[in-house]
């Protein structure tokens, strides 16, 4: 078994960033256990991997390091992209929804919220800024367009709660569950600030405390491009 041969995050060669995992959405019942020897593996690849989510490349604590097996390798990744392949084991009243989102992966949504979250607690703690309060104003419209996503999946598909799909995922065979892309592929996890709340300060000091108020546009870029590689604002 080998793990995921990742790398430390370079920015200047993003574009050269190995195989990720998908995180597609799924439940636990399906997910392999690590041996002990795979968990030695997976402890000695974090370090050498820079401690980073291999799915969207979110810097990470060993205590915040989930695993996932995918392609015939584990990988290391972070709370909000397991949660996406675990959706039973979320907490019941903290489920967030599933949304249809066919634009955007779930390594590139989970680096947006992320983003989202942190340039909200920095303009919190800048009350009084001026500039920080125009930032969050002009992210609180990307917030209103996530926002919509629910009523958007529930107007067409009538559905976006996370019971329903985790329901569903637990009907299919193992052959069908294999498949399940193929009912959906243009779905995501949308969680809730608060499953993360603890987590969100390490997040913001490490991975997006550059955020500069009068640069909007590049910030978008900034933590995108830089937290999910494939990712270009031009997209």
């Amino acid at each position: 078994m080998t793990l995921s041969p990742t790398q430390p995050v370079n920015e200047k060669e993003v574009r050269t960033y190995p195989v990720r995992p998908k995180m597609e959405l799924g439940i636990s019942i399906h997910q392999r256990i690590p041996s002990e020897e795979e968990l030695k593996l997976l402890k000695a690849s974090f370090k050498s991997e820079g401690k980073r989510c291999s799915a969207c490349g979110a810097t990470l604590t060993k205590e915040m390091v989930h695993h996932h097996f995918e392609q015939e390798r584990w990988f290391n990744v972070c709370g909000m992209c397991y949660c996406a392949s675990n959706l039973d084991r979320i907490p019941h009243f903290e489920r967030g929804h599933v949304v249809w989102f066919p634009y955007m992966s779930q390594a590139r949504l989970n680096a947006v919220l992320r983003g989202l979250w942190a340039a909200k607690s920095l303009s919190g703690v800048n009350s009084d800024d001026h500039e920080y309060k125009e930032m969050l104003n002009t992210l609180e419209e990307i917030t209103s367009l996530l926002d919509l996503r629910p009523r958007v999946t529930e107007e067409y598909f009538k559905f976006s709660d996370v019971d329903v799909v985790s329901s569903t995922l637990f009907l299919l065979t193992n052959e069908e569950y294999e498949k399940r892309g193929a009912l959906f592929a243009d779905f995501r996890w949308l969680p809730q600030r608060q499953i993360f709340e603890d987590e969100l300060p390490f997040w913001a000091s490490k991975d997006y405390n550059g955020l500069h108020p009068q640069k909007i546009t590049s910030n978008i870029t900034k933590f995108m491009s830089k937290y999910a590689p494939d990712f270009t604002i031009k997209e």
